[in-house]
């Protein structure tokens, strides 16, 4: 997966976040290799990790985005809807 693949998907994984109380919810996202992992937590914070070949490349890293009308995504988020797909 490309970097800027790998943004993308995670500004998406905003969008569809909106504000409201839920329970921790954990997604893995799998490279068709699977040597990259990556793991999405919501709850109270939106975070993510990221394992190569079981090493930490990137731990709990909080993400949100506060748009200009004031919106912001990231905290307290729902997971409206998920999907799993095998390639």
């Amino acid at each position: 997966m490309k970097k800027n693949d790998f943004i993308i998907f995670i500004l998406f994984c905003l969008i569809l976040l909106p504000t409201g109380v839920s329970a921790q919810k954990q997604l893995i996202l799998t490279s068709p290799n699977n040597k990259l992992k990556t793991f999405i937590n919501i709850g109270k914070t939106v975070e993510y990790s990221v394992l190569h070949n079981g090493d930490v490349m990137l731990d709990k890293s909080a993400i949100s985005m506060t748009l200009d009308d004031g919106s912001f995504y990231g905290k307290n988020g729902k997971l409206l809807r998920s999907s799993e797909k095998k390639s």
